[in-house]
């Protein structure tokens, strides 16, 4: 592992690889599992890109 890598760095591309795979997820039409108030609640692809769609831009994207 490359220790001149920030955490907030590694954070960052973490969330990016998530990001793309709930993306890919939905636009194949798949729903996703996740963990919400203590039970496994299903996500449709409209639900995931609804999601994705209300987050802010990575801010890497908004540097100028």
């Amino acid at each position: 592992m490359r220790r001149d890598v920030s955490i907030e760095d590694r954070t960052r591309a973490i969330q990016k690889g998530v990001r793309e795979a709930l993306r890919e997820h939905a636009l194949l039409g798949y729903p996703v599992c996740v963990w919400r108030d203590g039970k496994v609640v299903w996500l449709s692809p409209d639900d995931i890109l609804a999601k994705l769609n209300g987050l802010t831009t990575a801010p890497e994207q908004t540097k100028q």
